[in-house]
């Protein structure tokens, strides 16, 4: 009386081969039982299937054809996110790309790939010389350090400051015995702690390096027009930290800024917001944007996914030290009390070492170096994003478990 004309995971579905008015045509078996899960019409099955499979074409729009992307800090490493935007554009990924956060140097990638011009970044990336990341600000040196941590280890260290290019730098720092002047540190955090009370309480705004030839590399390749356009229907974050009010360096709080509303240049404008992003302590100067006085946003969180994890499924995060123990406390401190099990989240780590580990890599750049660390990018993103590919096919027998989550509630919340 009835036949299986469908079968999948002990499920069937049966047609019933003989016309009986009182009985229903269709019926859904459960796996290893004969009782009738659920009967209708034939007409009652087509338009049912014809509604789940508009509902279906819905969710896939309106939840798998966008992405965010994080950009996680790492100073001259950066250009290795170039590398992976290259990838991401080559298989039409990037323009799907809505929502995009960022730390740091990530910050500054966020504005290059907002204004959604390739060429200009990579461009951009291998117009920086080493002296544009490591320009000398010593009349400021002179000005703030010398109250704060005194005359005699100021006279003594500021003359091979001055002499010094490239690796000449980082010894001048650690002769001052303040590593944060190279990269947030714990140790070097808390002894930059009292150069930061003292500058921003005497509103001085120190830098051991200027961000002004940055700037200018900056304005020459970004059109802000085109960024103000295109943050339209995107959602773009860039992360600071905020040492307004602290007397302990750990109790500084991430400030999550958002790009909508601001424009591109002006006070608290968003190049003002990645710049001060991109400000390691002490290194580059210590900022007021919205009335606080910020740093670096990597200090506090560098690998920022936060602001993006309620509104995009699918989420791509491009990491700049390797998948090691130190990068997976980072990522564990970012992702603390947030719910991922619904994302779907694809990773993207340096697969080498040279070039992109050690503290010395955050400010050495060159482009010689850029270009092997956006190939190194290229390459990894090719290798690590194959399932985001497999997904990319939009089969829903692809999907993850988290998809799968996301898909059935979505169908339970409108077909009910």
């Amino acid at each position: 009386m009835w036949e299986t004309v469908y079968e999948v995971d002990g499920w069937r579905v049966q047609r019933c081969i003989i016309k009986v008015s009182n009985i229903p045509s269709i019926r859904i078996l459960e796996p290893a039982s004969s009782e009738s899960y659920w009967c209708f019409s034939e007409e009652k099955l087509k338009s049912d299937v014809e509604k789940f499979k508009m509902l279906i074409q819905k969710w896939m729009k309106t939840h798998r054809q966008e992405y965010g992307i994080v950009f996680s800090g790492g100073g001259a490493k950066g250009a290795y996110q170039i590398g992976v935007w290259k990838y991401l554009k080559e298989i039409g990924i990037d323009n799907k790309i809505t929502g995009i956060s960022g730390a740091s140097v990530g910050a500054l990638n966020s504005l290059l790939f907002l204004q959604g011009d390739f060429e200009k970044a990579e461009q951009t990336w291998l117009k920086i010389q080493q002296g544009d990341l490591t320009n000398l600000n010593a009349e400021m040196l002179v000005k703030t350090l010398t109250p704060a941590i005194g005359q005699n280890v100021l006279s003594k260290t500021l003359p091979r400051v001055a002499l010094g290019t490239g690796l000449k730098y980082y010894a001048s720092i650690a002769a001052l015995s303040v590593p944060t002047l190279v990269a947030p540190a714990v140790t070097g955090a808390i002894m930059a702690l009292p150069i930061i009370s003292h500058i921003r309480d005497n509103d001085i705004s120190l830098s051991l390096f200027r961000q002004d030839k940055l700037e200018k590399i900056i304005s020459e390749y970004v059109d802000g027009d085109a960024v103000e356009k295109n943050l339209s229907g995107k959602n773009v974050y860039s992360v600071v930290t905020d040492v307004t009010e602290i007397t302990d360096i750990f109790k500084s709080l991430p400030i999550y800024h958002s790009w909508k509303k601001r424009t591109y240049e002006g006070d608290n404008g968003i190049l003002d917001v990645t710049l001060t992003s991109a400000s390691l302590p002490v290194v580059y100067p210590l900022k007021q944007l919205d009335d606080k006085w910020c740093i670096d946003g990597g200090f506090k969180d560098n690998i920022p996914i936060r602001p993006l994890i309620d509104d995009y499924l699918r989420i791509i995060v491009v990491h700049l030290n390797p998948d090691d123990k130190d990068e997976a406390k980072q990522w564990e401190k970012s992702i603390k009390d947030l719910d991922i099990t619904k994302n779907e989240i694809y990773h993207v780590y340096p697969s080498k070492p040279k070039n992109m580990g050690g503290l010395l890599s955050v400010l050495t750049i060159n482009p010689e170096i850029t270009k092997l660390r956006i190939e190194l990018g290229y390459k990894d993103a090719k290798e690590q994003l194959a399932s985001l590919i497999m997904a990319e096919k939009n089969d829903i027998k692809n999907l993850s478990a988290a998809g799968q989550k996301s898909l059935c509630q979505f169908l339970n919340n409108q077909w009910c």
